[in-house]
């Protein structure tokens, strides 16, 4: 599975973080889509697009836009997070392609996510508040509700026999990290600005996402 494309992204990602810990913004216009589309290049060459692949394809695809959107003008700001909703949108399709038994094992990702959704929800919307920008709180929970399903879909694997364990622990992992890259963006953009959170911001995401392709391709490959 590591072939070269693997490896130029990561190379591509690392560039990535540097700009983005030392503020290189013109360097970021390549780097920053320039990782997901070796990311997708590569997921393509591994596994293609068949299958329940093409869920996990399409995610990667809107990521993708939702990274070029979110490096243009704050006028498309919005569009970057429709984005992003629409990749975490097919990537419950993904992890949800066969149906989800109800489980009393279901109570701890249940009940572990619904609370950072709630703390989390909570905290921004004060921030919003307190910013003046109220009226992103419907698309703002909109897209907090989506995240917090797409890593509670991903968190399902674990306790399903359709999944292997391995592929599983890759896929829960990335969307726990995809998860934090966003809240962390979140509170950030909203509630304070913290230290060197755009870069733990990129770094959390961009893993997130490789970890989120291998436990597909490892899912759908060892299947």
């Amino acid at each position: 599975m590591f072939t070269w494309l693997f490896w130029l992204m990561i190379i591509f990602a690392v560039i990535d973080w540097t700009a983005s810990w030392r503020g290189w913004h013109e360097v970021r216009w390549i780097s920053k889509p320039g990782t997901l589309i070796l990311l997708i290049a590569w997921f393509t060459q591994i596994g293609g697009w068949t299958g329940g692949l093409v869920w996990f394809g399409l995610g990667l695809f809107f990521s993708l836009l939702g990274d070029i959107f979110l490096n243009l003008p704050e006028k498309f700001f919005l569009s970057g997070i429709g984005a992003f909703l629409m990749a975490h949108v097919f990537y419950i399709a993904g992890f949800l392609q066969k149906p989800v038994t109800l489980d009393w094992k279901l109570i701890l990702p249940l009940s572990l996510v619904g609370s950072a959704f709630f703390i989390l929800n909570r905290r921004i919307q004060a921030g919003l508040r307190q910013h003046g920008e109220t009226q992103l709180k419907i698309p703002v929970t909109i897209y907090a509700t989506t995240l917090s399903l797409m890593l509670l879909s991903a968190l399902s694997t674990l306790l399903r026999p359709d999944w292997n364990i391995q592929p599983a622990l890759w896929a829960s992992l990335g969307a726990a990290l995809f998860f934090f890259s966003d809240s962390l963006l979140a509170y950030n953009r909203f509630v304070r600005r913290l230290p060197i959170a755009d870069l733990l911001v990129m770094v959390t995401y961009h893993l997130g996402q490789i970890l989120i392709a291998f436990g597909a391709l490892g899912h759908v490959i060892r299947s």
